[in-house]
Formats: C-alpha cells, sequence, structure tokens
C-alpha cells in the first residue's frame, strides 16, 4: 500500500507538472515554427525541461512502483537539462525536431530491450 500510495499521490505531482510545461513550451513552439529566429529561454525551458521533469518522474514513479532503474529514460532526461541551452539558441522548428526525435529513440530503445519477467510467486504451504 505505501508504494501505491507515494507512487500515485507524490509522484503524480511531478508528472502532471512535466506532461503541462512540455505542452506549454510545444504551444510556444507551435506560435514561432516558422520564424529563423532562435526559440528563447522560455520556450527553451518550457519545452526541454518539461520533458525532462516528466522523464525524470517516470523514473522515479517506474522506481518507487518496482524497485528497478529505468537507465535509458534517466540518461534521457539528464541529456535534456543542458538541451535547454541548446534549444533556446536554435530555431523552434530545430528546437521541436530535436525533442521529438529524442522522444521517438527513446521508444524504440526501450522496445527493444530484453525484460525478463518477474519471478512466479512461491506459493505459501
Amino acid at each position: 500500500v505505501d508504494a501505491a500510495t507515494v507512487g500515485y499521490t507524490y509522484l503524480h505531482y511531478p508528472l502532471v507538472t512535466g506532461i503541462i510545461l512540455t505542452a506549454t513550451g510545444i504551444e510556444v513552439t507551435m506560435r514561432a515554427i516558422a520564424s529563423p529566429e532562435p526559440l528563447g529561454w522560455f520556450g527553451a525551458a518550457t519545452l526541454a525541461g518539461g520533458a525532462s521533469l516528466y522523464q525524470l518522474a517516470t523514473v522515479f514513479f517506474w522506481l518507487r512502483l518496482t524497485g528497478h532503474w529505468l537507465v535509458v529514460r534517466l540518461v534521457v532526461a539528464a541529456a535534456l537539462v543542458p538541451g535547454v541551452v541548446l534549444a533556446a539558441a536554435l530555431p523552434p522548428l530545430v528546437s521541436l525536431a530535436i525533442a521529438v526525435v529524442l522522444g521517438i529513440a527513446l521508444n524504440i530503445v526501450e522496445a527493444r530491450m530484453v525484460t525478463t519477467p518477474a519471478p512466479a510467486p512461491v506459493p505459501v504451504p
């Protein structure tokens, strides 16, 4: 019960915050998508920072419920943090493309990872 309580209450907030920040970043990026000017700090922080927060929150959510680290997702979350600086200097279309490519690559890598099934529960005599 404790894992579910923590996972579905406290760890729910950073998940939702990451989703909201990422959606805000996508909206800011889409408003300036055709502009050759850099995205700017607000758009970059919400786009890359929101995606990083969401990925990091899913790592801790999974860790709390299963006891296993999602290493690839943690690496992507860490890569998105300095991506804020990069996204602020790049045009909006390029910044959005990088975020999308990282998300697709993460999904492909995680889908191809070999997972071992959980051991069968031992019957109680």
